[in-house]
């Protein structure tokens, strides 16, 4: 009854090499949740190698029976100077790990930048932080972590500023994280059964694939931001979730809705509720 886990590797390179020991643990503990940490995709020789990895950890736990409970990752996009971005590392690393656990029916996962890292990493803003949020939720990923929580002491790397200090005092961020997690809760009513099927990026792209003409939500213009089509498993209900890419400003964007689509409601940020969403001539405005 006392214990609460065992540790093994965090990233491990080759986790296949842990196989056994997850066969073992999960014939002994089924309800237990086994968590793999992978490595970002920037650690293998390119991102075919990478999504090969993947596969085999969830082709290898899918035939002990225990199918995996989540494919999870952690890349962490911003770096030490104010409002830099890998994005493109990011998008990719983000797209891959989806193509995967979708492709083998598993759960995604991801971790959160939260925390500074002096040099290497800059703490990022509530913006940025929602941001992050809000892109895996439009992947569809349903497991979402911060690296970190606390803020860790007599560690190999120094720490800083973490949403909870390390003696237990809420930072200044704490408000924010708090509001959109809040967010999340009431969304994850709608999104924990639905499966991201297309996501595309209108305006500047970073690698991924634009919205093509056949989609059901067309753009009006050039501003940045994510549009992705999810379904849900549970009724066959079509959700599309938009984005905003730029999280240093507000915008609002228009859409033109394919004539097919004659009703639509919202999902409430609030308490996942659903309201009738009115629109013209098939145009929808949304402030981002």
């Amino acid at each position: 009854p006392g214990v609460g886990g065992y540790y093994m590797l965090d990233e491990p390179f080759n986790p296949n090499t842990f196989f056994d020991a997850y066969r073992i643990l999960k014939s002994a503990e089924p309800d237990k949740y086994m968590h793999l940490n992978f490595l970002p995709a920037g650690a293998y020789a390119n991102m075919d190698t990478y999504k090969s990895q993947l596969n085999d950890w969830c082709k290898l736990c899918a035939s002990t029976g225990y199918p995996l409970d989540y494919l999870m990752y952690d890349r962490y996009p911003y770096g030490p100077a104010a409002g830099s971005m890998d994005r493109v590392g990011f998008l990719s690393n983000m797209a891959a790990v989806h193509e995967v656990g979708l492709a083998n029916g598993v759960k995604t996962g991801a971790y959160i930048q939260s925390v500074c890292i002096p040099s290497a990493y800059r703490r990022p803003t509530d913006s940025e932080i929602r941001y992050e949020i809000y892109m895996y939720l439009a992947y569809g990923y349903k497991q979402i972590s911060y690296f970190t929580w606390f803020t860790p002491v007599d560690r190999s790397e120094p720490f800083a500023d973490g949403i909870i200090s390390a003696t237990g005092v809420p930072n200044k961020h704490y408000a924010g994280v708090s509001k959109v997690n809040h967010e999340v809760l009431a969304l994850g009513k709608v999104l924990i059964d639905c499966d991201a099927l297309e996501i595309y990026l209108n305006g500047e792209t970073w690698g991924q694939e634009s919205i093509p003409e056949d989609f059901p939500v067309q753009p009006a213009d050039k501003k940045n931001y994510t549009v992705s089509l999810l379904k849900s498993r549970e009724d066959g209900r079509n959700y599309i979730m938009v984005v905003n890419n730029d999280f240093s400003r507000q915008q609002t964007v228009e859409l033109s809705l394919d004539a097919d689509i004659t009703a639509l409601w919202e999902v409430s940020k609030q308490d996942g509720s659903l309201s009738s969403v009115s629109f013209n001539g098939g145009k929808l405005k949304l402030d981002l």
